[in-house]
């Protein structure tokens, strides 16, 4: 992991479950571009709050964040989604 993707997992206050794959620094369009990629393996369900395995995931989204400093900054990643055995597959909801 660089120092810039350190920078970014520890100012987004991402836990182990979630790690920064690339940062691409773009000063001319002042623009910070983050990809983030989930990498724990079992999700609480958001519908019942239980326990559940990873079943795939969402297509990639990206968001927009707060400004770093004067440069626009967004997120992208593919959210997971879990395989609930009472509530079926549902989408992780990213808080």
């Amino acid at each position: 992991m660089s120092d810039l993707t350190k920078h970014y997992s520890m100012l987004l206050g991402l836990d182990s479950d979630w790690q920064v794959k690339n940062v691409r620094l773009a000063m001319d369009e002042k623009l910070v571009e983050i990809s983030v990629e989930h990498s724990g393996k079992s999700l609480v369900c958001p519908e019942c709050g239980g326990a559940c395995p990873k079943h795939d995931a969402a297509p990639e989204r990206t968001w927009r964040h707060l400004d770093t400093m004067q440069f626009e900054t967004r997120i992208s990643a593919r959210v997971p989604r879990s395989k609930c055995d009472r509530c079926g597959v549902k989408t992780f909801i990213v808080i």
